[in-house]
């Protein structure tokens, strides 16, 4: 009876020290897995974070060129004595919808005066390019981004924070989000 209270409390003893020892060995092995999992997770957060840093400074540099390039067109055409201001407007608009049309990129893209008023617009929605007629041009003197350009010297550029666009003064549905990129 002696002796086989012993051999149980020795099994206990042993399977005890041997589940301790088994759970220290586990733990530390799966602590190791987690740690390589999160490092692996972190490392791979990184590099995608980079590839889109990348590829937004990438777009942002041919947005920049675009703009000062429509910029240039305007200054070009508005010293052009050979047409009149209706002429004018009109290169400049076909030659801006060309540009949305062959980039896909800009939901619109506006010449506004320095009153804020919309001289033209194009739209680009549904894979096509369009002109907004005049009658549906807006003012756009309010909005901050337009009292923010004001400043701007020739062949700077003012980039907007990201916002939702806004169209007739409602939120545009579904949303759009929007960084403004404006030259004078």
């Amino acid at each position: 009876m002696i002796l086989n209270f012993l051999k149980k409390h020795a099994f206990l003893k042993i399977t005890l020290l041997t589940t301790i020892f088994s759970s220290i060995i586990l733990g530390t092995y799966l602590y190791g897995v987690f740690t390589k999992i999160e490092n692996n997770s972190m490392t791979n957060i990184k590099k995608h974070n980079e590839l889109q840093y990348n590829i937004i400074e990438k777009n942002l540099l041919n947005t920049k060129k675009d703009i000062l390039y429509i910029a240039s067109v305007y200054k070009y055409f508005m010293d052009n004595q050979k047409y009149d201001y209706n002429e004018k407007i009109e290169f400049i608009t076909q030659d801006i919808k060309r540009m949305a049309q062959s980039r896909k990129v800009y939901s619109q893209i506006r010449y506004i005066d320095t009153q804020g008023q919309e001289k033209i617009r194009i739209d680009y929605k549904k894979q096509k390019a369009i002109v907004i007629d005049k009658e549906h041009l807006q003012n756009k003197s309010n909005r901050y981004y337009i009292k923010e350009s004001q400043s701007l010297k020739d062949k700077e550029i003012y980039l907007s924070k990201f916002d939702l666009n806004i169209e007739n003064g409602q939120i545009e549905v579904p949303y759009n989000p929007t960084l403004r990129l404006i030259t004078p």
